[in-house]
């Protein structure tokens, strides 16, 4: 299920709370180490920084903030996640709502039912109805993207719990202010450049090959588990995803956008930095790009994972 690995892996964080094909010329580079979490130092800044991967949405025993985590947060000054969980739009509210019936519902009278042949949306509708129990057509204006993410609980057998949101809890208990990197306005415009078509596409892709979808999230999970970014980059930004063709646009661009913040931020203060962990790795990846920039990053192993 393409679109729910690259949700779990590149972002989006909104939806949790809930990509074209590598090119020829891949660098040689020798691959990264097997750990989700690094320290950024040198050029001239006051201290370490940091640069964690997550995966937005895991089952509650699967996510273990570790002491090395926890270790490194706690000598951080800030955190920076993808968004600012303190903006008002994620906190919910009148003011949040009005905002976010924008950002959810697709424009110019487009339904779902204007998307997908009748008996794609009857598969559509079959699934909400009887797994979900929420009526379709009470959401056929949502962009097909956010009702894709409302199938995490199914393929994960359990309620999803959020990286993002412990981290925030972590900093705020130790008055850590949490940032970041960019708003739900500049993230969900990203995500808004992929088609309503493509976007109901992936949708139906994803139910007709539900079977699968357990399975392949086990196994990112498992990826995840052992560390291992540069296996995580290139299985969602493969030929066969659904996504590859938007890897330019959601990962590529996004993280150099992201590295100047990064930079500006380390310098004034020892900063946390926690993005999905599909970011980290392949020749575009945060590592490599704040490497290239002229930064030391560092891997910080963990103890199953050295040597």
């Amino acid at each position: 299920m393409q679109t729910i690995k690259y949700a779990l892996l590149f972002g989006c964080g909104l939806l949790l709370t809930l990509c074209r094909p590598p090119a020829k010329t891949q660098t040689t580079a020798a691959p990264l180490e097997k750990t989700v979490l690094w320290e950024v130092s040198g050029k001239g800044l006051p201290a370490p920084s940091y640069l964690f991967g997550t995966i937005h949405a895991v089952c509650s025993q699967d996510l273990a903030i570790t002491e090395d985590i926890k270790s490194r947060l706690g000598a951080a000054r800030q955190l920076y996640l993808e968004l600012d969980l303190d903006d008002p739009n994620m906190l919910g509210g009148m003011q949040g709502l009005l905002s976010m019936q924008g950002l959810l519902f697709m424009k110019d009278g487009t339904t779902l039912e204007t998307l997908l042949s009748k008996e794609d949306y009857q598969l559509v509708d079959g699934y909400f109805s009887d797994s979900l129990g929420i009526p379709l057509g009470l959401m056929k204006n949502i962009k097909p993207f956010f009702l894709t993410s409302m199938m995490l609980p199914a393929v994960m057998d359990c309620q999803p719990a959020s990286w993002e949101t412990s981290l925030a809890e972590l900093a705020k208990a130790k008055g850590t202010e949490v940032k970041g990197l960019e708003t739900v306005e500049e993230q969900l415009a990203f995500f808004d450049k992929i088609s309503y078509q493509d976007q109901a596409a992936m949708l139906v892709e994803g139910l007709r090959n539900a079977g699968k979808s357990k399975e392949e999230f086990s196994n990112l999970l498992n990826l995840y588990k052992q560390g291992d970014i540069e296996a995580l980059q290139k299985i969602v930004t493969a030929q066969s995803s659904g996504l590859g063709k938007y890897d330019q646009l959601l990962v590529t661009e996004r993280n150099n956008r992201w590295v100047p913040l990064v930079e500006k931020a380390a310098r004034e203060k020892s900063t946390f930095f926690a993005v999905g962990a599909g970011h980290l790795g392949g020749p575009e990846g945060m590592v490599r790009l704040l490497r290239k920039a002229g930064y030391t990053v560092t891997p910080v192993m963990r103890e199953g994972n050295k040597g």
